[in-house]
């Protein structure tokens, strides 16, 4: 839901909790009925945002997963290449530049099934990976890693849709709503209490107004480094494909206060690195966090 849409539900709420302090409006058969149709709107809008937070974890837990892959095939294979067991042998050879932050550039079926394939190879050359001296927690974690993530992938792809759909149902609720509230709630409520009890009237009218959210801080944080872990500033930002913003964080951090609930598309540039494309998901409830990593340009691209 989007700030208008949140405050128009909490509203509802707030509607819905008058009748506790108000004991004539439980005796009032008209106010009951139409009260009645504002509860049925709330229980519906809740369970579409049940099944829209539930789509959109998937979302989310797809895009943790995939990038905790990611991390773990981009160590094993380093220290591979770095050692000259993988020169004959590089799942991602046909990355420019390989480095983690290219692998992005993956499908996720593609990206699961390279990294199955390096696993393998780790399993048949187990004196090579032990030369490379990489840990053999690493290999476990690849293991893991790839069975999550594989788990989710079998998951219906049609969760974007839901959410969709999800939405388009909470707007219709928040409609009908807000229609009920001004065509009949507030002339019903105005011509028998507003001269007769002006008290109920006055509370009513406050219920109406206590609708109003806290505003969030933080949308997006993140912080934006070197592959050595040096901070990096004056990086573009673009979202969705907006106009670049230039973040100056002392700290190498950046931060958005305003974005919409949703998946947004964000391109990172830097001179003298690579820039890099990320899919993040923002959530009404939580301060998503985005932390990116980027690699310098080859010679063979300047």
């Amino acid at each position: 839901m989007d700030k208008h849409q949140t405050q128009t539900y909490y509203q509802a709420l707030s509607l819905l909790k008058l009748e506790d302090k108000l004991d004539e409006l439980k005796q009032d058969a008209f106010y009951q009925k139409v009260i009645l149709k504002v509860r049925d709107h709330v229980t519906r809008i809740e369970d579409f945002k049940k099944n829209q937070e539930t789509s959109r974890y998937i979302t989310l837990s797809k895009q943790e997963h995939r990038e905790t892959l990611e991390v773990i095939c981009f160590q094993i294979s380093n220290g591979l290449k770095y050692q000259g067991f993988i020169n004959d042998f590089v799942p991602f050879r046909d990355l420019k530049g390989y480095g983690k932050n290219q692998l992005y550039k993956y499908s996720g079926l593609n990206l699961l099934n390279k990294s199955k394939y390096l696993l393998v190879f780790t399993q048949k050359y187990g004196k090579e990976v032990e030369d490379a001296e990489l840990d053999t927690a690493l290999m476990k974690n690849l293991a893991k890693a790839i069975s999550d993530f594989e788990k989710l992938l079998e998951k219906p792809q049609n969760h974007i849709e839901s959410v969709k759909k999800a939405t388009a149902a909470i707007s219709d609720e928040l409609r009908a709503y807000s229609l009920l509230l001004n065509r009949v709630i507030k002339p019903y409520m105005y011509s028998k209490y507003e001269q007769t009890q002006p008290e109920i009237y006055s509370r009513f009218l406050i219920s109406l107004k206590g609708n109003k959210i806290s505003k969030r801080k933080r949308a997006l944080i993140g912080r934006i480094t070197d592959t050595n872990g040096n901070l990096l500033h004056r990086v573009r930002v673009s979202v969705d494909g907006k106009k670049p913003e230039v973040k100056r964080g002392t700290k190498g951090n950046y931060f958005y206060k305003n974005m919409t609930n949703g998946s947004h598309q964000l391109k990172f540039s830097c001179k003298g690195y690579e820039p890099i494309l990320k899919e993040v998901l923002i959530l009404a409830s939580q301060t998503t966090r985005l932390n990116v990593v980027m690699q310098r340009e080859s010679q063979q691209d300047k």
